[in-house]
């Protein structure tokens, strides 16, 4: 069994003897055991540079970041091999209050399209994700809709030329024509984070406009983790995940309890007619099939929302590919 001496130089001295006569299955278990970075498949032990071992078959590239030089056994220190960047294309979300619902676009988009967004006017966006915003797209508009919704019941925005892909809810959809999924991407925002661990029995996420909820009495003696919809989205959808239960009057804040879920009980803002009412909210219910009930502790079924977010997954996937150039 060869181990070869180059893979060997910052191990220490009963490693180098270790891996120089190991033969058999006992050998091989003792070794393992010794020094975590032998791999028995191939009977090599590789380290990258001179710290923590790492298990690699040679013929696999060793992890690495852009720029980073790796070490191969056989050829000694080389570059590594450039990752490409993701396309850089111009996509829409509202933006005239920071609010982490519709700061998930380009979020998501680089993590589930491959695509890198920068933010255009409606008009000269290619594609739109998250958040009520169909209203905002002119007329005749020619890009891709990948889950966004409506604001107003009444509104019927013109998606004639659109390329509809998914869209929020039902209610959106109705007078829509198309085969598309329905669901708030949302949904699938969990997977931007790891590691999240309950740490607060009930967290508050107030609407951007809404200054009332976090101060009613029967919440604060329960000492809330009042979570801020303005703050970095990665950090909102954290501090929501750590939660046990959700109160919400933010949208997004009900959409990530159901992503994580985590019951939660939905709040109207206190002048909810300009902000569409209650559509956005009942839009979404039926998404993942509950009632729309306020001030009730609700929790979505699970096998529901599991559904849904495979669905997104494989259509901002399917987005991705469009927007790419590819027709599938």
């Amino acid at each position: 069994m060869l181990v070869p001496r180059e893979g060997l130089s910052s191990a220490p001295p009963l490693v180098v003897r270790l891996a120089e006569r190991a033969h058999g299955r006992e050998a091989a278990a003792l070794l393992n055991r010794a020094f975590p970075g032998y791999c028995a498949t191939t009977g090599r032990v590789f380290l990258v540079g001179c710290h923590a071992p790492t298990v690699h078959r040679w013929t696999q590239p060793v992890k690495r970041e852009r720029g980073q030089y790796v070490r191969n056994w056989r050829r000694g220190r080389v570059p590594a091999r450039r990752v490409p960047e993701p396309e850089t294309l111009p996509g829409y979300w509202w933006r005239g209050r920071p609010n982490f619902g519709d700061l998930l676009t380009p979020l998501l988009a680089e993590r589930f399209t491959d695509v890198r967004l920068v933010w255009a006017p409606a008009a000269c966006a290619r594609v739109v994700i998250s958040g009520s915003i169909l209203e905002h797209l002119p007329t005749g508009w020619t890009g891709i809709v990948a889950g966004a919704g409506k604001l107003h019941e009444a509104s019927t925005p013109d998606l004639s030329q659109a390329t509809v892909l998914g869209l929020r809810g039902p209610l959106t959809a109705r007078g829509i024509p198309g085969d598309y999924v329905l669901g708030d991407v949302g949904l699938i925002a969990d997977e931007l984070v790891t590691g999240v661990e309950k740490v607060h029995n009930l967290g508050i996420v107030p609407h951007w406009s809404d200054a009332a909820l976090e101060h009613r009495p029967e919440f604060k003696r329960y000492h809330p983790l009042i979570i801020r919809t303005g703050a970095d989205p990665l950090t909102v959808i954290r501090q929501i995940g750590s939660c046990r239960k959700i109160v919400a009057s933010s949208l997004h804040g009900l959409i990530l309890a159901d992503a994580f879920g985590i019951p939660r009980r939905t709040e109207l803002l206190p002048r909810p007619a300009h902000e569409g009412g209650d559509f956005k909210y009942r839009d979404h219910a039926a998404t993942v099939g509950l009632p729309f009930v306020l001030g009730l502790t609700q929790e979505a079924p699970r096998h529901i929302v599991q559904e849904r977010q495979h669905a997104l997954w494989d259509m901002l996937s399917k987005t991705g590919r469009r927007l790419m150039g590819g027709t599938w």
